[in-house]
């Protein structure tokens, strides 16, 4: 998993190099960074036991404090002089050894303009990668605000807030039988997260 994020990072750096180079007055790209805790799980589970005979049907919720963390690039383009349209991908952890790899969309509202410093509101969401392209992958979804700070005429920090929804497929362990479930033998793994996070953000 981890070369496939150093792929990701190298790849997303690369193009925006690239449109650096071009210095379009529309295009942004920065990273992101930060910290925070899952409060709420929900699970679904439904499985054939093989030493009962019959399946399993497990449901349930609780609320937890997991922390997290999550880093990844952005890169995007204004539509306007206070909207902003970005790609975002990196790492995320979502609860207690679930990390997972973000690809999303997400759009940004600046109340003062992209270019002044000033409070921001935004909402973002896509699919996370538990392993590429060999498990189904989840949702997430991110609602927040924060405060953008000018650094200089390129430059900008963003400090950011926000609440996270994000479901996952995860293994099922078998507490009886003291081992994971079979994958031929699920029939249904759901789990979803929610979380509050704090981040930084720093955008050219």
């Amino acid at each position: 998993m981890k070369k496939h994020i150093a792929i990701i990072f190298l790849l997303m750096l690369a193009c925006s190099q690239a449109f650096c180079q071009e210095r379009h007055s529309r295009f942004r790209w920065g990273l992101e960074w930060g910290y925070g805790a899952s409060a709420f799980m929900y699970w679904s589970n439904n499985y054939f036991d093989a030493n009962v005979g019959y399946r399993i049907w497990d449901e349930g919720h609780e609320f937890a404090f997991v922390p997290n963390a999550y880093a990844g690039l952005y890169a995007g383009f204004d539509l306007g002089r206070r909207i902003n349209l970005a790609l975002f991908s990196g790492t995320m952890g979502i609860y207690t050894d679930r990390q997972v790899i973000p690809l999303g969309l997400r759009a940004t509202y600046a109340f003062r303009g992209l270019d002044s410093q000033g409070a921001l509101a935004y909402m973002g969401g896509g699919l996370c990668f538990h392993d590429l392209f060999v498990s189904a992958p989840g949702q997430y979804l991110q609602l927040g605000g924060g405060y953008r700070i000018k650094l200089g005429r390129k430059m900008d920090m963003d400090l950011l807030a926000h609440l996270r929804a994000c479901d996952d497929h995860p293994p099922i362990w078998d507490e009886e039988n003291g081992s994971y479930v079979e994958a031929v033998n699920i029939r249904k793994n759901l789990a979803v997260y929610t979380s509050f996070e704090l981040g930084v953000a720093l955008s050219f």
